[in-house]
């Protein structure tokens, strides 16, 4: 069997070269060199989406393994921690999408049992059990894992994800040491299951804990038996009087901050709102002039601000610690092109993750910094993908069928882990086919707007028009919101089935235009 590793220099990367070179046909991918005579060895970088295209035809399976964490522990507005979410996130999202594309039969991602608080957690720790990241390294394999379920379930593609524990080499596991926050594991163990994942008749989405040491933690191995067969042999790390250098040791969990739900705060008066030169961005600006201090952040130049412009790429962390600071409330409206409904290896694709996953930590960790006390991320109701369902409520979990609504569902994310880390309020409000005033009351306008036109007749998603949007975020921003908060976005009415209470409830939103072609709004 040919299977291309990615990540083979790396500590689990030499184990698995001993496991398997002697059975398989191995291409073995890495920046740094591999001096390797039983297998071929490409010298590449995974930020490069042609590597996968390249280097995967022909192949038969794959396995990626991410190096170390790139960041520190604490979150912040800087590089490292985008680096992070390439190698994690978006770089998955092409290693998949390559192999979708090539026919490669089986694929493992390496990922971490950094996705739980395990300082907090002091329960067995299951497959089952919904992830809780305190790191973003551990928040980015929980989004990396995230896009291996949607490549399995679009594609029927057989994708096996290992939450891995510390890997220890042979030598680091005979020194012992004191216990640490995630259960020790040797590097044999990992090799062998790595092996088991990539030759079992598996289908579809398998997750397995891959765990070796046992004297701390009493966690049960049985799910790892039942999907792969497979049983750790090296439990108990020696006892001799080092402490092992392990894998993602950057990412130990430090105490849950605590989260003030008791607090209430004015309006805002300084907001920052960036994509601010789009519809929604340019209609905001539209509604605040005179009354409100805005700073307006785009790369592409606005036509007649009426408030401060500043052209800046959200790609870009400084762009948020030069523009936050004095702010009391921010917006993120940004949008990356994508073709609907293709999942595409290239930068394309990946300007998706750079705006929905990357730059919303960007701005959060900015805010933190800055002490922004209001924050509103437009997502969307593409996270449902094309077959929505009547009824449907924001309790449904996600279905995306696409790269833009899977980055949105990783964006709301992001969020979620801002709040529950650090007690942040944040609102998400998922939209729905804005239109201009334009577009809502000529529909024959809509010719040329082919993204509106898609979006009805894939989806039979309500449009919503852009007063109404704008009307959102504005109660988003004034209302009295401690924590997340999540709210659908819709005004058209009577085209789906779907409740609107916590939109009139909790948000205290009724749409101004409920009939498509209304020219005048409801009193």
């Amino acid at each position: 069997m040919r299977i291309v590793i990615f990540g083979a220099a790396g500590i689990v990367g030499r184990g698995l070269r001993r496991r398997l070179g002697a059975e398989h046909d191995l291409v073995l991918v890495d920046r740094e060199p591999i001096e390797d005579p039983e297998a071929t060895f490409v010298r590449g970088d995974v930020n490069d989406p042609a590597l996968f295209l390249a280097v995967m035809q022909g192949a038969h399976a794959s396995v990626y393994l991410p190096p170390p964490p790139a960041s520190p522990h604490a979150d912040a507005c800087d590089a490292s921690q985008g680096l992070d979410f390439d190698i994690n996130v978006r770089n998955v999202y092409w290693w998949l999408a390559a192999a979708a594309r090539l026919g490669v039969a089986r694929t493992v991602f390496a990922s971490s049992l950094s996705v739980f608080d395990l300082a907090t957690s002091p329960e067995t720790i299951t497959e089952q059990k919904p992830p809780d990241p305190t790191a973003v390294y551990g928040l980015t394999n929980q989004l990396g894992e995230e896009t291996c379920r949607y490549f399995a379930g679009r594609y029927a593609m057989a994708v096996v994800v290992l939450r891995l524990g510390f890997v220890c080499d042979p030598d680091r596991w005979a020194l012992g040491g004191p216990p640490k926050p995630f259960p020790r594991t040797h590097v044999e163990d990992v090799a062998e299951a790595i092996r088991f994942g990539l030759t079992r008749p598996l289908n579809g989405f398998q997750r397995v804990h891959i765990f070796g040491e046992r004297s701390q933690f009493g966690w049960s191995d049985r799910h790892a038996d039942e999907v792969l067969g497979f049983r750790v042999q090296h439990r108990h790390p020696g006892h001799g009087q080092g402490t092992p250098t392990m894998i993602a040791e950057e990412t130990n969990i430090g105490p849950r901050q605590a989260n003030d739900k008791s607090r209430r705060e004015d309006p805002p008066r300084r907001m920052v709102v960036y994509g601010a030169a789009g519809s929604v961005g340019s209609a905001l600006n539209r509604r605040f002039a005179g009354t409100h201090d805005l700073l307006l952040v785009d790369r592409q130049p606005m036509e007649g601000p009426r408030n401060t412009f500043v052209r800046r790429d959200v790609c870009d962390p400084n762009t948020f610690l030069q523009t936050m600071p004095g702010a009391d409330a921010s917006v993120y409206l940004p949008f990356a092109p994508y073709r609907p409904g293709v999942d595409m290896c290239n930068d394309m694709s990946g300007a998706s993750f750079d705006v929905n996953a990357r730059g919303v930590y960007y701005w959060l960790a900015a805010a933190l910094e800055c002490g922004v006390r209001r924050l509103v991320l437009a997502s969307s109701l593409s996270v449902y993908g094309y077959d929505m369902p009547d009824g449907l409520t924001k309790d449904v979990p996600p279905m995306p069928a696409d790269v833009y609504g899977l980055t949105k569902t990783y964006g709301e994310e992001i969020c979620r882990y801002f709040e529950r880390k650090h007690g942040m309020s944040i609102v998400v409000l998922r939209l729905s086919g804005i239109c201009t005033p334009n577009d809502w009351t000529r529909p024959e306008t809509m010719a040329a707007t082919w993204f509106l036109r898609w979006n009805r007749s894939h989806h039979r998603c309500p449009r919503t028009h852009i007063e109404d949007v704008i009307d959102a975020v504005v109660l988003a921003l004034t209302r009295p919101f401690d924590g997340f908060h999540l709210f659908h976005v819709f005004g058209e009415r009577g085209l789906r089935d779907w409740p609107t209470d916590d939109q009139r409830e909790e948000l205290g939103f009724m749409p101004r235009y409920p009939r498509f072609g209304d020219t005048s709004p409801v009193q």
